[in-house]
């Protein structure tokens, strides 16, 4: 087998040389996203039919199985009740996701912050939803009177897939009378925001981040506001340099919670801030904060 690319995740390699078709998409693939070039994902198209019309999904699904019986406390990594990360790298995701049967569409549908193909393993017939964002971008500018445009609903046979382009299209499954298995190949993220519509209304309800590390930032910057970690001032000054808006945001707000002087400060800096919203919130904080002071000059001193 070819050298194993170091950015694979290690639990993926015992089914790499387990399953010779696996292991030739994976190498396939791999040259064609070298590129960087977040549209040659669709080139992958032809690999990925021929992943998903053979037998490596029920060879893998055999390779678990042995697995288990020679190992009782085996557990996947990247697994789930309802999902298995067959191979996760930096440039690609393969997932095999199962659907019980009669699950609704939820009151929300999120847009894809990566490139996707969404194939059927099982015999199917499935129906899907599909919604487009025609004007996604700027995506981390949130807008709530973007809202999603109903498609055609397509439907799925076995082997069959779907193509979801990143920050453009949306789609749910409708409930089916019997249990499916779909597999998803997924780009690395191309956007940092995904955003959730409401299925009845198809506004954009809030946008969510695409990377856990930022939101656990935001976390950690609240919870040192809300100890009182004066400390913390200069690492969150620092934080308003982060590609994030939200996280240059919520670094702001803690400044200003822990020190009025240094959040003032702060304020004044993210004015410059490259994002609209900030701009705006920075002004009506530092106008905020001139109202109170004139309201009562001697607090102020």
């Amino acid at each position: 087998m070819p050298e194993i690319n170091p950015h694979l995740c290690l639990a993926a390699i015992p089914r790499l040389k387990a399953v010779p078709a696996l292991d030739r998409f994976h190498n396939e693939v791999t040259a064609l996203l070298a590129s960087g070039d977040p549209e040659t994902f669709w080139n992958c198209a032809e690999h990925f039919s021929y992943l998903l019309s053979g037998s490596c999904i029920t060879e893998i699904i055999n390779h678990e199985l042995h697995a288990f019986t020679v190992d009782p406390l085996y557990i996947p990594d990247d697994a789930t009740e309802q999902a298995l990360t067959l191979v996760r790298t930096n440039d690609y995701t393969l997932e095999l996701r199962f659907i019980p049967p009669y699950v609704p569409i939820g009151r929300f549908v999120r847009s894809a912050s990566e490139h996707c193909f969404a194939g059927l393993v099982s015999s199917g017939p499935t129906t899907v939803e599909r919604y487009l964002q025609p004007n996604p971008f700027p995506h981390d500018v949130f807008d709530r009177s973007r809202s999603l445009v109903p498609m055609k609903t397509v439907v799925l046979s076995k082997s069959q897939c779907l193509r979801v382009r990143a920050g453009y299209d949306c789609f749910a499954i409708r409930p089916c009378p019997t249990e499916q298995i779909y597999l998803f190949f997924r780009s690395r993220a191309h956007l940092r925001l995904l955003w959730e519509y409401s299925t009845e209304t198809l506004l954009p309800v809030k946008a969510v981040a695409t990377d856990p590390a930022s939101s656990r930032l935001q976390y950690a910057s609240r919870l040192l506001s809300a100890m009182s970690y004066r400390e913390a001032i200069p690492t969150l000054f620092g934080l308003m340099d982060h590609p994030e808006h939200f996280v240059r945001w919520t670094a702001v707000q803690s400044i200003v919670a822990l020190d009025l002087e240094k959040g003032l400060e702060a304020l004044r800096a993210a004015t410059q801030d490259p994002h609209p919203h900030i701009r705006n919130a920075a002004l009506k904080g530092l106008a905020m904060a001139a109202a109170m002071k004139a309201d009562n000059p001697c607090a102020a001193d």
